[in-house]
């Protein structure tokens, strides 16, 4: 097969074998430019999944939930119409006061290089120590829409108004315009997988851009198949080597920087919300309405969880805990903080 053909290995196929699996489009059959062909696949029934609730009897919708590199677990509560951040103690969440700043985002860091754990406020972006004290910030001008820390401890950020990516450094600020017609709406940020110095951004006129600081190329931007989805957390991922996946309205896309954007999946049973990639190699996927998880692995098959949570429930976010080989769920109804557990499949990526 050709390079655009090769598929990620899945392992655990006893795992598999009970799997439920929709129609479901293969990223890598499609030539650029070109919809892939539908494949239908035989099916099995729903599996359960039991998600462990932790929070306590905190106030407010958990927004974000994140997972730094010594398993902490941070969240960004609304109450009152005002964000705060808490961090899980035990069971239970503790309010980290940050003053007069309300947290929009938040983004761990990895390595001894990086800063512990970085936020975006209203016009301000910031870096925080283990327990949450600041360590440092900058007043920025405009809404950081999100962020991302990169391998040499600078915070990125996209800024809408400008329709620019910015970088902070700890001591100054630099701005890289990302020029398109029509003008870029610029969303979420992620550092690609793997040690590499690459950003992924999702510009919501219809496009994911890839710029590389070290590298001469400037921005590039690929029209993004399949259609954007809604706004919301999470809604892009680039934790596996090479490429970058985003939710759509109905399905999953995909892209990458030698053959563009192209659909993995379709349809869902169930619309997408936030994605995350797995500890056990598969993307994870979580309904915006429902209590359903979708697990798409490498070769596109796709499987839907029932959490046991009510058929009205609202999963606002996702992440990825690496260091426990979990996931967490901010979910706003039931309001609580949901950790899921998952077996372990071995996947090996290449």
């Amino acid at each position: 097969m050709s390079g655009p053909e090769r598929r990620w290995l899945l392992g655990g196929s006893a795992v598999l074998a009970a799997a439920l699996v929709f129609t479901a489009v293969r990223s890598g059959d499609d030539e650029p430019g070109r919809s892939a062909p539908s494949r239908h696949v035989a099916t099995a029934p729903d599996r359960m999944l039991t998600a462990a609730r932790y929070g306590g009897s905190f106030e407010g919708t958990p927004e974000i939930v994140r997972v730094a590199r010594d398993a902490a677990v941070w969240v960004v509560i609304r109450r009152d119409g005002h964000r705060a951040l808490a961090r899980l103690d035990g069971r239970e969440l503790s309010d980290v006061p940050l003053y007069e700043t309300e947290p929009g985002e938040l983004v761990p860091g990895f390595g001894h290089a990086s800063p512990y754990l970085a936020y975006a406020a209203p016009d301000t972006v910031g870096l925080l120590d283990r327990d949450g004290v600041e360590q440092n910030s900058v007043v920025v001008g405009h809404e950081a829409q999100d962020i991302a820390l990169d391998r040499f401890g600078s915070l990125w950020f996209t800024d809408r108004q400008n329709a620019a990516l910015r970088r902070w450094d700890g001591r100054r600020l630099t701005e890289i315009p990302v020029s398109t017609r029509p003008r870029a709406r610029l969303d979420e940020i992620v550092l690609q997988g793997n040690g590499s110095s690459k950003l992924w951004f999702l510009d919501r006129r219809g496009y994911v851009g890839l710029y590389d600081p070290i590298g001469r190329g400037g921005v590039h931007m690929f029209r993004a198949k399949g259609g954007m989805p809604s706004e919301g957390p999470s809604r892009l991922t680039a934790s596996f080597e090479r490429a970058a996946w985003y939710t759509t309205a109905t399905g999953l896309g995909r892209v990458t920087e030698q053959d563009g954007a192209s659909v993995v999946v379709r349809s869902l049973p169930a619309r997408p919300g936030a994605l995350a990639g797995g500890p056990d190699g598969n993307l994870w996927v979580a309904a915006r309405r429902g209590p359903w998880l979708f697990r798409i692995s490498p070769t596109s098959t796709v499987t839907r969880y029932t959490l046991d949570l009510p058929r009205n429930a609202r999963l606002r976010d996702i992440a990825r805990d690496t260091p426990r080989g979990d996931l967490w769920i901010a979910c706003a109804r039931p309001r609580s903080l949901l950790r899921v557990r998952i077996p372990e499949l071995r996947t090996k990526l290449r």
